[in-house]
């Protein structure tokens, strides 16, 4: 018996077949979490051009803003609203090597 803790599942499975269905199981689950972690990131991610925008926007998920405009000072006054930069990434997603490279995006969102 292969029960899947993603689905609640349960599925009778010969002896000799166990290993390709817990090997196929944890694929299709991984990939299920992976896609639905990055539908609901997706979904409550929005893009900002302000600060305040930013802030506003981690009310209800994360927030996408121009580095520039946040600054260390800007840094500063999120935190005094609750509010964090979760990560700095380039344009195409990657992580930079410093925080002075141009064009950065930072990701906003609510501190716990």
């Amino acid at each position: 018996m292969v029960v899947r803790r993603a689905d609640g599942s349960k599925t009778p499975v010969p002896v000799p077949d166990v290993v390709s269905a817990v090997l196929a199981a944890l694929q299709a689950d991984q990939q299920k979490l992976h896609d639905d972690a990055l539908a609901f990131r997706l979904d409550r991610t929005v893009e900002v051009k302000t600060l305040a925008e930013a802030i506003e926007a981690t009310a209800t998920g994360w927030a996408r803003v121009p580095w520039s405009v946040v600054g260390a000072a800007g840094e500063a006054s999120a935190n005094a609203e609750g509010v964090t930069v979760r990560c700095l990434v380039r344009q195409d997603g990657s992580v930079p090597d410093s925080e002075d490279e141009p064009d950065l995006v930072a990701v906003l969102a609510r501190a716990y």
